[in-house]
């Protein structure tokens, strides 16, 4: 999808992932671009929401000299990013692209939990848009396409658990439960990618502690008629 404006781009992409439960993907050019993004990163901060925000940047030697479209984009986005990788300029050697892969595969982790959230990772580049002389086929081509023919040689996965209760805290409230007169359980946002299955469990739980649920809209885990 192509959002011209920041902003707005922002914001649907923080859309898709809430409805998708998956880190939606932001692109933006260098400079102020990526800055217009940081209303809809603190709402991904805030709401646990996966998002991964890539940034273009301008090389080294552009910095702090008065270029077009160049800031300092170290730590843009602050606290409110769960991990923030800023890149060399692109390098036509095997074991830069190998930690290309080992920074992505850490990136989209760190978005999707144990505590989900918006990662920034910073690309510099050297005049990209402009042409480029070409002549021949050059050595590193061919172990890049090797490389990239082998995926799983680029480094270890990492996945991360989600958080779960101990079972003497599970226990604990099962006997504050079967004491208690009434029950009432309050839900307040949740997490897109426990929506599913928080739903199920609330549901499980009201019913079989006859407690009486306020939801709010968020939750997504209002119950219908029993």
């Amino acid at each position: 999808r192509v959002v011209i404006d920041e902003r707005a781009a922002g914001f649907v992409a923080l859309g898709i992932a809430r409805t998708t439960a998956s880190p939606s993907l932001l692109v933006c050019t260098s400079g102020t671009a990526g800055a217009h993004y940081y209303p809809a990163v603190i709402e991904a901060s805030e709401s646990e929401i996966p998002m991964i925000v890539l940034t273009a940047d301008r090389p080294w030697e552009l910095q702090r000299c008065g270029a077009s479209q160049t800031i300092d984009q170290t730590r843009l986005f602050g606290t409110f990013v769960r991990h923030a990788a800023h890149l060399g300029e692109p390098s036509p050697h095997a074991e830069a692209l190998r930690a290309v892969s080992r920074i992505a595969r850490r990136t989209v982790g760190a978005s999707r939990g144990p505590a989900p959230g918006p990662v920034h990772v910073d690309a510099a580049f050297r005049k990209p848009l402009e042409p480029v002389a070409v002549s021949g086929r050059e050595a590193w081509e061919d172990e890049v396409e090797a490389l990239l023919a082998r995926p799983e040689s680029t480094g270890p996965s990492r996945f991360g658990g989600l958080p779960r209760a101990s079972d003497d805290a599970v226990a604990a409230l099962a006997a504050r439960v079967a004491a208690s007169k009434s029950v009432w359980v309050v839900a307040g946002p949740t997490r897109a990618v426990e929506r599913s299955r928080m739903r199920e469990a609330t549901a499980s739980f009201v019913r079989a502690a006859r407690a009486t649920l306020i939801a709010e809209p968020t939750s997504a885990v209002r119950l219908g008629p029993p």
